[in-house]
C-alpha cells in the first residue's frame, strides 16, 4: 500500500477544527509526567532488564516465603547485595589494610570465597548433601544465589539458607572470638538449627486447645481479643479487636 492510499484512508471529521496538538502518550492526548515517564521507560526498556526483574521478584519471593527465622532471611537478603562485611568490603572502605581469608589463608575474603571457595564451606556443603550448589563456580554472588533457589526444592533451599547464615556465623565466632567450627561443626549446628523450628510448628499443629485459647466469658464480665499482622511485601500492617460477653 503506498503513502496515497494511506492518506486517503484517513477519516476526516463531520466538522472542521482547528489543528491543535495531542500527546500520544495518552488516549486523551493529554500530556502528564507520569505518561511521559511511562513512554520513556518502554522506549528504553532493555528485554534483559525484564528478564533481571524477574530473577529478583523470584528470588526475593521465595526467600521471604521460606519457613526459616527473619535474622537468616535478613542474612541472605544482606548477602545478595554484598551488604555484608568481609575484609575485602572493609578494605574498599580503607578499614583494614590485609583481606585475607582466616580461616583458610589460601585467598582473599569477599562473597564468594566466604560462600562457595574456602575449603571449609566446601566441607559444609558436601556434609549437607548441598555439593550440588557449587557446580556452578563461574557465577557471581547474584548469579550463584538465584540459580540456587531456581533449582532447588523448598526443603533444599531452607537448609541452603541456614548454612549461609551459620557459615557466615562461624565466620564471626572466628574472627572476634577466636574460636574455630570445622565444616562438619557447621554442617551438624546447621541440621539442628533445622530441627527446632519444624518441632515447635508441629507441636502448634497437632496440640490440641488449651483453656486458654478457649476461654469462657463468666456473667457479668467481657472476654477482649486482639491480634495484629504485618505484611513485609506491602508494608502494611492491620489490627482487630473483639469484646465479647456472657451471650456472644
Amino acid at each position: 500500500m503506498d503513502v496515497a492510499e494511506k492518506i486517503l484512508k484517513i477519516p476526516l471529521a463531520e466538522i472542521a477544527y482547528d489543528d491543535f496538538q495531542v500527546w500520544r502518550g495518552k488516549l486523551t492526548g493529554e500530556f502528564s509526567v507520569r505518561s511521559a515517564y511511562k513512554l520513556l521507560h518502554e522506549i528504553c526498556l532493555d528485554p534483559t532488564t525484564i528478564i533481571l526483574q524477574t530473577e529478583i521478584r523470584n528470588f526475593y519471593r521465595k526467600l521471604w516465603k521460606s519457613h526459616i527465622p527473619l535474622k537468616i532471611q535478613i542474612t541472605v537478603w544482606r548477602v545478595s547485595w554484598n551488604f555484608i562485611p568481609s575484609l575485602v568490603n572493609l578494605r574498599l572502605k580503607r578499614v583494614v589494610v590485609d583481606a585475607q581469608c582466616p580461616r583458610c589463608h589460601q585467598g582473599e575474603e569477599d562473597s564468594t570465597h566466604i560462600f562457595q571457595q574456602c575449603p571449609s564451606t566446601i566441607e559444609v556443603w558436601n556434609q549437607l548433601r548441598l555439593a550440588w550448589v557449587l557446580s556452578q563456580n563461574n557465577l557471581n554472588m547474584w548469579q550463584w544465589l538465584t540459580w540456587v533457589f531456581d533449582k532447588g526444592t523448598d526443603e533444599q533451599l531452607r537448609l541452603f539458607c541456614c548454612g549461609l547464615w551459620l557459615i557466615w556465623f562461624s565466620r564471626n565466632k572466628l574472627l572476634y572470638e577466636r574460636r574455630h567450627m570445622t565444616g562438619i561443626e557447621i554442617a551438624r549446628q546447621t541440621r539442628n538449627y533445622m530441627v527446632e523450628p519444624d518441632a515447635i510448628e508441629e507441636k502448634r499443629l497437632t496440640s490440641p486447645p488449651t483453656e486458654n485459647t478457649q476461654q469462657i466469658c463468666r456473667r457479668g464480665r467481657v472476654t477482649v481479643y486482639f491480634d495484629a499482622a504485618f505484611d513485609r511485601l506491602s508494608s502494611r500492617s492491620s489490627t482487630g479487636l473483639l469484646v465479647r460477653n456472657e451471650e456472644g
